[in-house]
């Protein structure tokens, strides 16, 4: 979901479009685990959301990519929030992952002229 042309204001869009979508797709392990549900059970939790996580950033065609990339989003979630002690702490480790890719791809589609960034 890139736009043609960045602004300063679409950068904080993602940022927020960011935190949503780690919140929607997390949250529920973190609640999973404070339950004490088996690791087991988490981790297909996990697997479950990252296939929802691949179809809907694409269709199936995406699951490949867009899945792996959230289930180790999940892992990263699950290893930070100790056993459900610390999901803050493990929301911000997601958040801040995930930004930093979605940054990092924002600079590649700069530099390679598929997006344009402007100051306002």
């Amino acid at each position: 979901m890139l736009w043609p042309v960045m602004t300063p204001l679409t950068l904080l869009d993602v940022a927020v479009l960011v935190s949503f979508e780690e919140a929607v797709f997390r949250l529920p392990l973190g609640f999973a685990m404070r339950q004490g549900l088996s690791i087991g059970k988490v981790l297909c939790l996990a697997g479950i959301s990252s296939v929802i996580f691949g179809i809907l950033h694409g269709g199936l065609d995406h699951i490949p990519v867009q899945g792996l990339s959230g289930f180790l989003d999940c892992i990263l979630f699950i290893k930070c929030a100790g056993g459900g002690r610390s999901i803050q702490k493990a929301m911000v480790a997601v958040v801040s992952t995930h930004y930093l890719y979605d940054l990092a791809l924002i600079v590649f589609l700069i530099c390679s002229g598929g997006l344009t960034f402007r100051a306002w």
